[in-house]
């Protein structure tokens, strides 16, 4: 597929954030888009319109990652802390319990006892039909969770006002001059806590637990269970780049395989600010595995991507603490993006490197290394049905590869304008692969309403077809994402 063909697969560009887009990701069953900026602003996209659904600044600095938590709901004992049943509709947010996870204690991998230590897990009602929970990770070492009337958004009067509107004008509640934080309505916020930000590694989720850098030691892994009650079950695990779990040594690829930084476009690593030689070349060694830069997080096992180029893998099914069962260091640069196929439990990692690598739980070594010939590759994705992934990377471009082979089958760009340390990709994600013929989901006309009147009824049938149309599109299209640099979300409908 040509740059020209791609392009012409190019169905929106949402213009709205005023910071460069850091973070971005689908709904898992609905045509919503969720995005996160360096300012602290969330946004809620409705793909079928192309227009914000919400839009709030939950964190004072650059937002890591969003995710939808789709299981978050799913425990019927809930209570709230009057002991009934978590059915009440959203309120305001005083009653969110804010954690303190300075508090806890640093240890050496195995299970935590202290809970009584431990940041105590928000209580308020939030288990009801037709809503949607949200994680937003900041850089303001603040993890906080939203819940999102996706039923009838248009009754919690969410702000749709964009930010970059109204500087110096008035704010959407009619005061002058007003701090961005608290002029934006903010959706129900129902746990907070804070977690160490400092290596700039996202926040791993997995059902209602969750996976981030140790509080007190960014080379240490400290894993929360949420719910039903709020614990820590594993703290501060340390990957041993020398212990695999099977071959007791770690695997390695020839250095020279990798393309080494070079000034590219006119300018040095392609416009990465204190990514280089000079950062990671020869001047500087790394004892271990160096800080965590990337992690994920399954029912079974824990992945990780470090700074030394290490990816290692812990058993955390295992009684007392988990066990590593393997550890790769075919990467010569950091580790930047990591991302899990379930289809057949292998795993993709690439890192600052032109080195793309696909790893296998059950194997000792890995399954396969593509050298892309293009370094500084920040993003991974892959589609839900596990047959197509892309990257994207300090050069602007965002490439497409099928995951058996790992063929190249398309490549454009995800910016535009000359490339620049201002231009470029932080994220790019897929949306879930869905039922073409299933569109029972989609809300229909209210029929008994529509023969009250001829002329109301025409038109009423009229709006809801144009927009269970556009829901069906939005739907049934093969989406990719492109947060970029410039503040702009491009959508493609692509394979």
């Amino acid at each position: 597929m040509s740059l020209s063909e791609v392009a012409a697969l190019r169905k929106a560009t949402l213009r709205a954030h005023p910071a460069p887009v850091t973070a971005v990701q689908f709904h898992p069953t609905e045509p919503w888009l969720v995005s996160g900026d360096e300012a602290g602003w969330c946004f809620w996209w409705s793909i079928s319109q192309r227009r914000p659904i919400a839009i709030w600044k939950p964190h004072e600095k650059a937002i890591v990652t969003v995710k939808w938590m789709s299981d978050w709901e799913s425990d019927p004992n809930f209570t709230d802390q009057n002991g009934s049943p978590a059915d009440q509709p959203a309120g305001n947010n005083s009653n969110s319990t804010s954690s303190d996870a300075g508090s806890v204690n640093s240890g050496t991998g195995d299970s935590d006892s202290g809970a009584a230590d431990l940041p105590e897990r928000s209580r308020n009602p939030i288990r009801n039909e037709g809503t949607s929970i949200l994680l937003t990770h900041g850089r303001d070492n603040k993890i906080k969770i939203f819940r999102l009337n996706t039923t009838d958004p248009a009754s919690e009067r969410y702000t749709t006002t964009i930010p970059i509107d109204w500087k110096g004008k008035k704010s959407p509640n009619g005061n002058s001059n007003p701090d961005g934080s608290n002029s934006w309505k903010t959706p129900w916020m129902v746990h907070s806590q804070d977690v160490n930000a400092m290596n700039f590694c996202a926040a791993a989720v997995c059902g209602t637990t969750i996976a981030v850098p140790n509080t007190l030691d960014s080379e240490k892994i400290d894993i929360y269970q949420l719910r039903p009650e709020f614990s820590r079950p594993f703290f501060a695990i340390q990957g041993k780049p020398d212990d695999t779990g099977k071959s007791q040594k770690t695997t390695s690829s020839n250095p020279s395989s990798a393309e080494p930084f070079a000034q590219v476009g006119g300018f040095d690593n392609l416009g990465a600010p204190g990514i280089g030689d000079e950062v990671f070349g020869d001047k500087r060694s790394i004892t271990g595995t160096g800080i965590l830069m990337a992690v994920i997080l399954t029912k079974t096992h824990l992945i990780a991507g470090y700074e030394s180029g290490h990816v290692i893998v812990f058993d955390i099914t295992t009684s007392g603490s988990p066990k590593q069962v393997y550890a790769d260091k075919s990467h010569q640069h950091p580790v930047l993006s990591l991302v899990y196929n379930k289809v057949d439990d292998t795993f993709l990692s690439s890192s600052a490197d032109s080195l793309i690598i696909k790893h296998s739980i059950s194997s000792s070594e890995p399954l396969h290394v593509l050298n892309t010939k293009h370094v500084g590759l920040t993003s991974l994705d892959l589609r839900s049905d596990g047959r197509i992934f892309a990257t994207a990377g300090w050069d602007g471009m965002v490439r497409i590869y099928t995951y058996s082979s790992m063929k190249t089958l398309a490549a454009f760009r995800g910016s535009e304008g000359r490339l620049t340390d201002k231009t470029g990709i932080n994220s790019v994600t897929f949306s879930p692969v869905q039922d073409s013929e299933d569109d029972s989901s989609i809300p229909k006309p209210n029929e008994s309403a529509e023969s009250a009147t001829v002329t109301t009824s025409t038109r009423q049938v009229a709006a809801n077809s144009l927009a269970r149309a556009r829901q069906r599109r939005a739907r049934q299209s093969h989406w990719i994402a492109v947060a970029s640099k410039d503040g702009r979300i491009r959508l493609s409908d692509i394979y």
